[in-house]
């Protein structure tokens, strides 16, 4: 339009100059009186004034001539990000379907969230989600997804001499070997210089006093499933005697989902004879801290959390992962053999220390080498706080 309009003015302006041009050829130079003489100089003025109006139009045709380019550029490159979009969700929408569940279902970390959770449940674009995603069997985790655990860890092992241990019977300053698998729940992207710490805790429930033991650096590709790229150390056992935990907490820069970073092992195992009982001390604590923006009167006798002890003989059978859905993974289980845990709930102060708990169960008379699990967890005013396993092997 603009480029049409300069043409209109263009012949506009031939038309000026053909008629200035026959003012000045029928007039000789001694002719032009005063009225030719305003006449043509107005024409001029009027020539110049078009031919800058006309220098304007195609200065304006130039640049939407290059709008209408960028434009054209614009919407190539939209199409082919649409284009890769579409690959992305396809790419992702065959990891969520059937050809790839039995696989899915050997990633401990990523089966809550990617196969547990509602299938209409918020899905978010892939440029959103394209980070690592380093984990490790994380018993808080699951436990604030309403799911049961066990407190000896999968990815966790400790060895002496070749054969597995259990962290409440180590010896006083004896080294062991410990085993930590670090899993990567992202299927797309490696978790490179993933970062592990780890801890030993006092054997019991929310103990908050960590004590350094290892820590390492370590590059888990994507989709790796249990039990995970493994690092193995050394570790000597303090000198005093002791009951002791293993606390492991990863810590990624562009980690996707921190919550699933910390994972214990705490666990007890204990060789029974039948129709005896076993009875066993547990100590607890409340790692919950004051809320300080409270009044010193306010916050005495009304920041008592709740403690709820929760008992059962859930198992998590790593041998079968391929094969187990995630149902099955998750399958509840009441505690057998009649145990019970004392108190089933009480109040201990943020930072303080409770009175031990007591888990008592009788080994039935017919369970001749047979075995139970029992894992007592607790919650603080509905927040995971740890937890033990105790594992009775009959004889």
């Amino acid at each position: 339009m603009f480029r049409f309009a300069a043409y209109v003015l263009l012949i506009c302006v031939a038309l000026f100059l053909f008629v200035l041009g026959a003012i000045v050829v029928n007039r000789g130079p001694g002719e032009v009186g005063s009225e030719a003489s305003l006449a043509i100089a107005i024409l001029a003025i009027v020539i110049l004034i078009l031919i800058l109006i006309v220098r304007f139009l195609l200065c304006l045709a130039r640049a939407k001539d290059r709008l209408r380019e960028e434009r054209r550029l614009y919407r190539e490159a939209h199409g082919t990000a649409l284009e890769l979009r579409k690959e992305a969700d396809a790419l992702l929408e065959r990891l969520r379907s059937d050809k790839f569940e039995l696989g899915r279902c050997s990633r401990i970390c990523d089966i809550l969230v990617r196969k547990k959770l509602p299938k209409d449940c918020i899905r978010l674009p892939f440029e959103v989600t394209r980070y690592p995603d380093p984990c490790i069997y994380n018993q808080f985790f699951l436990m604030a997804n309403n799911q049961p655990v066990t407190w000896d860890n999968p990815n966790v092992e400790i060895f002496l001499g070749g054969n597995v241990q259990d962290t409440y019977n180590l010896a006083v300053d004896t080294t062991y070997q410990v085993r930590v698998g670090i899993e990567n729940a992202s299927p797309f992207f490696d978790a490179l210089g993933t970062q592990v710490q780890v801890n030993m805790l006092t054997f019991g429930i929310g103990q908050p006093t960590p004590t350094p033991i290892h820590s390492f650096s370590v590059d888990v590709p994507a989709a790796t499933a249990f039990p995970g790229v493994q690092e193995t150390f050394d570790w000597t056992t303090p000198t005093t005697a002791g009951h002791y935990c293993i606390q492991v907490l990863i810590q990624h820069a562009t980690d996707i989902n921190p919550a699933n970073n910390e994972g214990w092992n705490n666990t007890n195992v204990r060789d029974v004879a039948t129709g005896t009982q076993f009875v066993m001390a547990i100590p607890i604590a409340n790692p919950l801290q004051f809320d300080v923006g409270r009044k010193h009167a306010e916050r005495i006798g009304k920041e008592f959390s709740a403690i709820v002890i929760e008992l059962d003989s859930y198992e998590l059978n790593t041998a079968n992962l391929e094969e187990m859905t995630p149902t099955e993974l998750f399958e509840p289980a009441e505690p057998v053999w009649g145990a019970e845990v004392t108190p089933g709930a009480l109040q201990i102060l943020p930072g303080a220390r409770g009175q031990d708990l007591e888990f008592k169960v009788t080994v039935p008379a017919d369970a001749a080498g047979k075995s139970a699990v029992f894992n007592i967890s607790a919650r603080a005013d509905d927040r995971s706080i740890g937890g033990v396993t105790i594992r009775l092997n009959v004889q």
